[in-house]
């Protein structure tokens, strides 16, 4: 039987998108194999993303962006010189496209771009007679053409506006409940939570497939086949997935659309699969003892924190971020491999993690109660530190990137030693009663769970490892702090920051308090009903 909770409503509305350009954020310069053009810079600056450039050097400017099922492409665009310039991208097959278009000098325009109207690249490695907008997938670029020609001199390309028309996208809201066999074969935006149940069996074969919440497997499966799953978030983690002991979720040639980190939780028992997909944004799991994880083929292929017992592979893969949780069985030495590629690699002390063939590897601790462990000639992403019970710690002059000739961490409960090595973030995560005060430190991320205090005094949270985290009862105190990330304060927890620097943006949600006292913030300041955020 698949029921849904609350009626269904059918909604036929073209899907437009029209992206920011006050920001950078989502933009970059594109390496086309010969690297990055050094003269080049990108900037954003009134209301528009501009990049400077040497005409006669090939430029790409890269936006990211979601073009399944794409309609047309309108480019508000303002451009120094008069040039001739191109849009350009790849299906998920490999074929490559590109559209032509006239700026006049120093005149704002407004081109518009069907997609019926891109062309085949001449040099394509992959042959097609024509677009199919449902194999489209992640982002396009914009090329000044005249390095092709011989032009010569510097030249501004400023963007103004980037909206995006996709195919309609029919609207089913309500939870949707699936305990047998169910296929999605048309694309939708579900805009409730989904639960497949023991003997449940749900394949999305669409070409999108739009998720407005979470997604929980409760012993049955779940399939995606082929097409776009987007998950649409305001900020990190704010949608979930869950798979249960003995449910299984298997992406095959899926792009994954996040956006900011989504969650997942994988159960002693249960098992992720992804072959062949692409990720834009990060999946950031955590997997308990028992969990099965594999990953093949995959670009951006996510973030997992490992319990011992976890088994973990990942193979041909590009971008993974493996935080290996040193348990009581983290006994002796440590060594992590150096260099962009790691040909073939397993850990040790009581972890089942194995890399073969990838590229973009970060290796990860998280020191937790009983390890004694001594990491020896590692460069190590992040380290945290795990914090239980109604311990009270304090760390003072801790930086980021500091090379560690011998060092050792000053936790009573277990032990664990750097040897000639470097860890580039620090995190903290203090649970249950415990209390951390940070002084004088430069660190990654901080995340407070259960009833757990945090005092941070004259430091800076760099935002290398995540964000700043307050849920449940717990408390975050920051005074004289930079934070140059996402401050988040969500169910009922409470972040203080008094005469701070924060770059990034401020939320509270859920019914989260935010006091600012004296602070400046060049980000967004939002909170959601129910929550509390006060400036004074």
């Amino acid at each position: 039987m698949v029921h849904a909770i609350t009626a269904i409503l059918l909604a036929c509305a073209q899907d437009t998108e029209t992206l920011p350009c006050d920001t950078t954020e989502g933009w970059s310069l594109a390496d086309l194999g010969t690297g990055v053009p050094k003269d080049a810079t990108l900037s954003a600056q009134g209301g528009a993303v501009a990049v400077r450039y040497e005409r006669g050097t090939l430029t790409p400017l890269a936006c990211g962006a979601l073009l399944t099922e794409l309609r047309e492409l309108r480019l508000t665009l303002l451009s120094e010189s008069d040039a001739v310039f191109a849009a350009g991208f790849s299906d998920r097959d490999g074929a490559a496209f590109h559209h032509a278009f006239e700026l006049a000098a120093r005149k704002r325009t407004t081109v518009v771009l069907r997609v019926a109207d891109f062309k085949l690249n001449d040099d394509s490695a992959v042959k097609k007679d024509a677009i199919d907008p449902a194999r489209l997938g992640w982002g396009f670029l914009l090329l000044d053409a005249g390095g092709l020609t011989g032009a010569r001199g510097r030249n501004t390309l400023s963007v103004d506006e980037v909206t995006i028309v996709r195919e309609p996208l029919p609207a089913r809201k309500g939870d949707l409940v699936v305990d047998r066999e169910m296929e999605i074969s048309a694309s939708e935006r579900r805009e409730g939570n989904v639960a497949v149940l023991r003997g449940g069996r749900l394949r999305i074969a669409a070409p999108r497939f739009v998720l407005c919440g979470d997604l929980a497997v409760d012993g049955g499966s779940v399939e995606v086949a082929g097409g776009a799953w987007v998950v649409p978030q305001r900020y990190n983690h704010e949608r979930e997935v869950r798979i249960g002991k003995d449910g299984r979720v298997s992406l095959r040639g899926a792009l994954v659309v996040t956006g900011p980190p989504l969650s997942m939780e994988v159960a002693g028992g249960a098992a992720y699969e992804a072959e062949e997909c692409e990720f834009a944004g990060l999946m950031s799991a955590a997997l308990a003892d028992g969990a099965r994880v594999r990953v093949k083929r995959v670009k951006s292929a996510g973030e997992y924190v490992i319990s011992p017992g976890a088994e973990v592979t990942v193979e041909e893969s590009h971008f993974a971020i493996l935080w290996h949780m040193l348990g009581p069985k983290a006994k002796g030495a440590i060594r992590f491999p150096r260099g962009e590629k790691v040909e073939d690699w397993s850990s040790g002390w009581g972890m089942n993690v194995r890399v073969r063939n990838s590229t973009g590897i970060l290796f990860c601790l998280v020191s937790t109660p009983g390890s004694d462990a001594v990491v020896e000639d590692s460069e190590v992403y992040a380290t945290g530190i795990q914090l239980f019970g109604d311990a009270s710690v304090s760390v003072k002059d801790l930086h980021n990137g500091r090379p560690l000739k011998d060092y050792k961490i000053d936790v009573p409960d277990r032990s664990l030693r750097f040897l000639r090595s470097t860890v580039k973030s620090w995190t903290f995560y203090p649970c249950e009663k415990t209390a951390l005060r940070v002084e004088k430190c430069t660190f990654g991320e901080v995340m407070a769970f259960a009833e757990a205090r945090v005092d941070g005094v004259d430091s800076t949270c760099d935002g290398s490892g995540g964000y700043v985290m307050s849920e449940g009862t717990t408390i975050i105190r920051l005074k004289g702090c930079r934070i140059d990330c996402l401050v988040l304060a969500k169910d009922s927890g409470t972040i203080v920051l008094e005469d701070c620097e924060v770059t990034g943006d401020v939320r509270a949600v859920g019914k989260g308090t935010v006091r600012l006292v004296r602070c400046r913030v060049r980000g967004r300041i939002e909170k959601d009903p129910g929550a509390t955020l006060t400036q004074e």
